[in-house]
C-alpha cells in the first residue's frame, strides 16, 4: 500500500507503529539527507535530492531539478518492492514531489490515469504533484498523466476558492 507523507509526517508514523517490512522513496532538497530516525525504522530507501519546482523555474537554468534518468530508478525501486507494508513516499512537505511519484506509481498499479488521480485523491487530499516530475514519468512511460495532474491543480485551486468565497476564471490548462 502506497503512503505519502511529508517527512515530519512518516517520523510520528513511524513512532506511532511498528511496520514489519517498509520500503521508501525519500525525496529531499540537495544537500539534505533522509532523516536518522526514518533511516533506523525503514532499511530499504531509495534517495534523490532535488528542488520541489516546476518547469518554469526549470527553464531559468537551475540544475538541482528532478532528471529523467531518476524516473526509470523509482520504477525499478517499486518494481522490486511494491509487495512492501506500507511502501512509503516521503518529501518535505508531502505536497509536491512526493504525490507526484505516487501519482505515477498508482498509475503502474492501476493502469488508469484517472484511477490513479483517484486514489491519489483518497490518499493524499490537498496534494499539488510536481509537474515537472509528472512530465518526466509521462515521458519515460509514455502516460498522460500530465493531464490529470493539470484537473488535479484545476480541482484544488477551484475547492479552495470556493471556500474563500472567491471565484476567479481558472485557465483551461494550468500547466502553462
Amino acid at each position: 500500500m502506497i503512503k505519502v507523507y511529508s517527512e515530519y509526517e512518516l517520523i510520528l508514523q513511524l513512532q506511532q507503529s511498528d511496520t514489519i517490512n517498509p520500503a521508501c522513496i525519500s525525496l529531499g532538497d540537495p544537500g539534505t539527507t533522509t532523516d536518522p530516525f526514518i533511516k533506523s525504522k525503514i532499511k530499504n530507501i531509495l534517495r534523490f535530492e532535488f528542488y520541489d519546482i516546476n518547469e518554469y523555474d526549470a527553464h531559468r537554468g537551475n540544475s538541482d531539478i528532478a532528471k529523467k534518468w531518476m524516473i526509470p530508478k523509482m520504477i525499478d525501486f517499486y518494481e522490486q518492492n511494491k509487495n512492501a507494508d506500507p511502501f512509503f513516499i516521503h518529501c518535505n512537505a508531502g505536497i509536491g514531489r512526493s504525490p507526484a511519484v505516487a501519482l505515477a506509481l498508482l498509475y503502474l498499479e492501476t493502469g488508469s490515469e484517472q484511477k490513479a488521480k483517484t486514489e491519489l485523491q483518497k490518499i493524499r487530499p490537498g496534494a499539488l504533484p510536481n509537474r515537472l516530475v509528472i512530465s518526466l514519468f509521462d515521458q519515460v512511460l509514455g502516460s498522460h498523466l500530465s493531464k490529470v495532474n493539470s484537473e488535479i491543480w484545476k480541482e484544488l485551486i477551484m475547492f479552495t476558492n470556493k471556500e474563500k468565497n472567491f471565484n476567479p476564471k481558472v485557465p483551461d490548462d494550468i500547466s502553462s
